[in-house]
C-alpha cells in the first residue's frame, strides 16, 4: 500500500485547523468575563447563566430541535421510499422527475433558502410558522436522501450487464468489485 506524501498530510491537517480553529476560539471566548470579546478579562459562566435564564431563547431552541428531529425522520423516510421507487420502477416522465428532484441538491443553499422563504411566506396566512418551516426543510432534505438511496439500489453497469443490489446478485457484484480492485492495483 502506498503511503500518503508528508506534504499532503500536512496540507490536510492545516485545512482542518483552518476550518476548526475559529470554532475553538469562539468556544473559549464564550467564557470571557468581558462584554467585548476582544480582550480576555477572566473566566466566567455568567453569559451561560443569562442565556439559560432567557425563556424566549429556550423556546426557540426547543422549537428548532423539534423541527430538526421530525424533519430528519420524515426526510429519511420519504427520501428512502423515493430513492427505492426511482431505482426500481420505470414510468412516464421519470427523467423530468429526476431533474426536478436534483434541483435542491445542485442549487446553492442561499438561493434555495430565499426562494423557499418567499414561497412559504405566501402560504403563512393559512398555516402556522412551525408548519411552514417544517415544509421548507422537507423540500431541501428529502432529495439528497433519495439520491443517496437510488444509486446503490439502481445497480452498476459493467459491459452491458446490470449488477443490481438484490441479494441474489451479491456474488456477481462481489466478483465485479474484486476484479476492479485487482485491475487498479495490478496495471
Amino acid at each position: 500500500m502506498r503511503r500518503t506524501p508528508a506534504w499532503l498530510r500536512l496540507y490536510g491537517v492545516l485545512a482542518f485547523v483552518f476550518l476548526y480553529a475559529p470554532i475553538v476560539v469562539i468556544a473559549v471566548y464564550s467564557f470571557n468575563a468581558s462584554r467585548i470579546g476582544v480582550v480576555w478579562t477572566g473566566f466566567t459562566f455568567e453569559w451561560y447563566r443569562t442565556l439559560f435564564a432567557n425563556e424566549t431563547i429556550l423556546l426557540a431552541t426547543r422549537n428548532t430541535l423539534l423541527i430538526a428531529v421530525v424533519s430528519t425522520v420524515v426526510s429519511t423516510l420519504f427520501g428512502t421510499l423515493l430513492g427505492l421507487g426511482m431505482a426500481r420502477y420505470v414510468f412516464t416522465g421519470k427523467r423530468v422527475f429526476l431533474w426536478v428532484m436534483y434541483v435542491p441538491v445542485v442549487i446553492p443553499e442561499l438561493i434555495m433558502a430565499v426562494s423557499l422563504i418567499l414561497f412559504y411566506s405566501l402560504l403563512s396566512s393559512q398555516s402556522g410558522a412551525l408548519a411552514d418551516t417544517f415544509s421548507a426543510w422537507q423540500e431541501g432534505a428529502a432529495p439528497p436522501v433519495a439520491a443517496a438511496v437510488r444509486r446503490p439500489c439502481g445497480g452498476v453497469r459493467r459491459g452491458g450487464r446490470l449488477f443490481s443490489a438484490r441479494p441474489a446478485d451479491h456474488h456477481h457484484l462481489a466478483h465485479h468489485v474484486s476484479d476492479s480492485v485487482r485491475r487498479y492495483r495490478d496495471p
